[in-house]
């Protein structure tokens, strides 16, 4: 069972992904395949959350790979409020409004905030039309992330710490000075902020080692059907992949009793 968060961006998906850490049965990635081409940029295991708001421009091979299958959430926030928050970053190239005028508006003499909303409501459509014939869909609001995300837990049926989950939405995440959701009191980024912002980073690392070493088991399994001769030359071939993947597994490990020291 996989779950595939779709949104805008700047709607709370990133407080989605710490609520969501709170689960037992259930693996969560926040935009953890998103630096990959190819067949790997869609390489989900089973049991697990993804949330990207890139996916959005990935759905015909979304709908290819995994169809009807997934439970697919649409996350949402009011239209004006994600893109003021948008526009509030079109001084860096690298965001999504930024990256929507330059390229697909061909820089073309439009205000920010008009760019942001057509960036939105193109997002917007392009999700409602993919899910149209999907039978699996919940939509959420981050005005009403709370009661939406009780929802949530039990239609895809999450075990773990509920109220510790929800309790995430009281601390802002990326949340460029302004409240992310519909709880109150929310608490200031501090240290632990810091320190789960370098989690993520090795939990999105770890996912691709773990994908990398169950395709190298794959290739293993197919050498075994293969002539001596062959079998011995495709070993040589994996030998390097199968190094890369073991340092990698020995940093992870160190960064992560690094990390847990300082909790």
């Amino acid at each position: 069972m996989r779950v595939f968060v779709l949104c805008t961006g700047r709607c709370g998906s990133t407080s989605l992904y710490y609520a969501c850490r709170h689960m037992s049965n259930f693996t969560v990635g926040h935009e953890t395949r998103a630096r990959f081409a190819g067949p790997s940029r869609l390489d989900y295991p089973d049991d697990h959350i993804e949330i990207d708001n890139r996916l959005s421009w990935f759905l015909g091979r979304l709908d290819r790979e995994y169809g009807d299958e997934p439970y697919y959430v649409h996350l949402k926030r009011e239209r004006q409020a994600v893109a003021e928050s948008y526009a509030r970053r079109m001084n860096s190239e690298f965001t999504l409004g930024a990256g929507h005028k330059l390229y697909m508006l061909m820089n073309g003499a439009n205000d920010d905030l008009d760019v942001c909303l057509d960036v939105v409501d193109t997002v917007t459509a392009n999700i409602e039309l993919f899910l149209r014939d999907k039978s699996k869909v919940l939509r959420m609001s981050l005005e009403n992330i709370a009661e939406d995300f009780v929802r949530f837990w039990y239609w895809i049926g999450a075990e773990g710490g509920k109220d510790a989950a929800i309790a995430e939405f009281r601390t802002l995440y990326n949340d460029g000075g302004q409240r992310l959701g519909a709880l109150s009191a929310p608490q200031p980024k501090s240290e632990l902020f810091q320190l789960r912002s370098q989690n993520k980073k090795l939990s999105g690392r770890l996912l691709h080692l773990q994908n990398e070493a169950r395709r190298l088991e794959r290739e293993c399994a197919k050498l075994k059907r293969q002539p001596r001769r062959q079998r011995e030359s495709r070993s040589w071939q994996l030998a390097r992949p199968f190094r890369t993947v073991g340092r990698g597994l020995g940093y992870l490990r160190e960064r992560w009793l690094l990390l847990t020291s300082q909790k």
